[in-house]
């Protein structure tokens, strides 16, 4: 069995999983959040991350046999390409 994981950036698309993930209580301590978030909160953080050129938002997409699932997310913030320095985060 050949399994590879990618990097793909996340879109519209994806904020439904993402939203599902980012509340599931079991993954919120490996996060920067405390709270539940709700679609509102959700679709503006997706709008400021997307406009923030030091932020990257990345989905982990798993390859098996043909078939793709997303499996997480991982992010770059404050990204100073100049330094090659910035924080990770996943989930």
């Amino acid at each position: 069995m050949n399994l590879t994981i990618d990097l793909a950036p996340i879109a519209r698309a994806d904020l439904p999983q993402l939203l599902k993930w980012r509340n599931d209580w079991r993954l919120i301590r490996w996060t920067r959040q405390a709270d539940l978030l709700n679609e509102i909160s959700h679709a503006d953080w997706f709008e400021r991350q997307a406009r923030d050129p030091a932020t990257r938002m990345y989905k982990l997409v798993l390859k098996s046999e043909g078939t793709t699932t997303d499996v997480g997310v991982c992010g770059m913030y404050g990204a100073r390409p100049s330094t090659c320095a910035g924080r990770c985060a996943a989930s």
